[in-house]
């Protein structure tokens, strides 16, 4: 049986269009994941500090990400750090 969604805090919605099927964008009031520099998985204090969130995620947390096997198309680091200090991860 599938989950029918995921809490991960609360939300801002950003936009909708109404067509079939609907489509919605949320934006997460708190950074719930991030890469580090390792390209491992980082997951935010306010995960563990939120009983709503599932546990699973937080089985993340240090876990390597399996990036495109063209090194032109990895993340850029830049973008990570910013990443982080955005959403204070």
């Amino acid at each position: 049986m599938a989950v029918p969604f995921t809490y991960l805090g609360p939300v801002e919605m950003v936009s909708y269009e109404c067509e079939r099927p609907i489509k919605m964008v949320w934006r997460l009031k708190y950074g719930m994941m991030g890469e580090s520099d390792s390209y491992s998985v980082i997951t935010s204090r306010q995960i563990a500090a939120d009983p709503n969130v599932p546990g699973f995620i937080l089985t993340l947390n240090g876990r390597g990400i399996i990036p495109p096997a063209d090194h032109d198309f990895w993340p850029a680091q830049l973008y990570f750090a910013e990443h982080r200090r955005e959403w204070r991860l």
